[in-house]
């Protein structure tokens, strides 16, 4: 866990000249799916979540997915969300909008 506030420390850093940030925390309902159109927006997911795959065109984060040999904690473009358990589940995430 220490690893993932590290990361968003510094990328948050890095993004908030360019970048207002919001917190936002998706509620999935059991099996449900949804895309959001990113855009030039980026997401950083903000915790291990297991039962959750996020797709994009960044890459690929499922912590169940035992093929894969990364995980990607920030995506943007069109971004696939899937809950993956038969139950409600909880992505929290930051979203980094450009400044106008």
């Amino acid at each position: 866990m220490f690893f993932i506030q590290e990361f968003i420390r510094q990328r948050t850093k890095q993004l908030s000249p360019q970048f207002d940030v919001h917190f936002k925390h998706i509620v999935l309902q059991p099996n449900q799916g949804l895309v959001l159109k990113a855009g030039t927006d980026i997401y950083l997911l903000c915790d291990i979540i297991d039962d959750v795959k996020v797709e994009s065109e960044c890459g690929l984060f499922n912590w169940e997915d035992v093929l894969s040999n990364e995980q990607v904690y920030e995506h943007s473009g069109d971004i696939l969300i899937e809950n993956l358990r038969n139950q409600t589940n909880h992505l929290p995430i930051m979203q980094f909008t450009y400044k106008k």
